[in-house]
């Protein structure tokens, strides 16, 4: 009875690598693997590479922003975006796309007003 190969078990060896602090080598298997467990482990892998976090929120806030067309939507939007500008450099990307919904949507002032409530409108 041989080892686990590292690539049999993805997810709990990622959770293993986690727990050992190979941070480098788990976030270069969840980036090979299409990032599907990026947002399972941002608690330790957000300080060294904020930049995939950031980027993860700002799609899922242009994503949600595609079928949108209530309050509830418009406040997931914004949750992401807000999510998005708390992470480290992710402020002044938050903010560019807050402000292109809202050149794009200047008539739904249900959803400026969850811009602003998350604090992200400009």
């Amino acid at each position: 009875m041989g080892g686990v190969a590292p690539g049999s078990h993805g997810r709990s060896w990622n959770t293993c690598l986690a727990r050992e602090g190979s941070l480098e080598e788990l976030y270069e298997r969840i980036v090979a693997n299409g990032g599907t467990d990026l947002m399972r482990f941002e608690s330790v892998l957000l300080d060294k590479h904020p930049e995939p976090y950031v980027d993860y929120c700002l799609r899922e806030a242009m994503s949600r922003m595609g079928c949108a067309s209530d309050r509830r939507a418009y406040r997931g939007v914004a949750a992401e975006l807000a999510h998005a500008a708390g992470l480290p450099g992710g402020q002044d990307r938050a903010q560019e796309v807050a402000s292109a919904i809202r050149d794009e949507c200047p008539r739904r002032s249900a959803l400026l007003d969850e811009l602003r409530s998350a604090g992200v409108a400009v």
